[in-house]
């Protein structure tokens, strides 16, 4: 799945018109996939996982998707993209 979603995403940047602005906005939503990839590790290690006791114990495995989780957040939110809008409405509003 995380092989198809890479490639899917790859092969529509490759064939996009505007190639440099393509391949921007897909390094800017890379989290998008951590974050996929992440949710199955965390399940398969975690309290959902298949075997008989998990590798990773009950309050342990919540308190590691939490830090899993703001991380990937700050990433995806440190990796958006400046937009012109933004910057516009920034400028209106007083904060730029």
């Amino acid at each position: 799945m995380i092989a198809l979603t890479v490639g899917l995403t790859l092969y529509v940047a490759s064939t996009a018109k505007d190639h440099e602005n393509a391949m921007k906005h897909v390094r800017a939503g890379w989290w998008v996939v951590a974050t996929i990839f992440s949710a199955l590790v965390l399940s398969f290690l975690g309290s959902f996982s298949v075997f008989e006791t998990p590798i990773i114990p009950f309050p342990w495995d919540t308190v590691i998707a939490a830090l899993v989780a703001l991380g990937l957040y700050l990433y995806g939110s440190y990796s958006g993209i400046l937009a012109e809008d933004l910057v516009v409405a920034l400028r209106e509003m007083g904060g730029v």
